[in-house]
């Protein structure tokens, strides 16, 4: 029995399970975006859709903030490589909503707003209005966070830099 066919029979009997502890539900995550990484290679949708996952278990059951932003980034990053046809624009959306919730927990307010005007944005570009509860979901988020931020009171939250994530992302990998 080959590697991958082991870790397939162990995530299966995992499966199976009918309680679980928080770390083994992450440790389930793992081993299945291990094997869809082995299978499908590290840029396929798939990969992306459990990296979100994984992220979303490390955000609000084991409370490790930094593994869940290096979970959705790569998300993020593998949703974009995507043609938009295969892919809609409510993966990239959803996926920065997940990052700017993550901003918002470590108390990074700044970098919250600009992921969640990036996500409002996006959900807009692929023609979903600002009535979709998603879409009305982060615009709230952006009025509580509003005024945690050192901005002005009367600055528009139109006004705070635009940089989409991406970029921030791979001008720290560059230095």
């Amino acid at each position: 029995m080959m590697e991958e066919e082991r870790m397939c029979a162990s995530n299966m009997q995992d499966t199976n399970q009918t309680v679980r502890t928080k770390p083994d539900i992450a440790t389930k995550f793992e081993r299945e975006l291990t094997a869809r990484i082995c299978a499908l290679g590290e840029d396929h949708p798939a990969v992306a859709e459990t990296l979100n996952a994984l992220g979303l278990i490390c955000h609000h059951m084991i409370n490790d903030q930094e593994k869940a932003l290096g979970c959705h980034t790569r998300a993020l990053r593998i949703f974009q490589l995507q043609k938009r046809e295969a892919y809609p624009y409510t993966d990239v959306a959803l996926t920065l909503s997940d990052i700017a919730n993550v901003y918002r927990k470590q108390g990074d307010f700044e970098k919250a707003i600009r992921a969640f005007i990036e996500s409002v944005d996006t959900f807009r570009q692929g023609g979903i209005g600002d009535d979709h509860p998603r879409v009305q979901s982060a615009l709230v988020s952006l009025a509580q966070l509003r005024p945690r931020t050192n901005s002005p009171e009367k600055e528009p939250l139109h006004a705070i830099t635009r940089e989409p994530l991406t970029r921030q992302a791979s001008d720290k990998t560059e230095t």
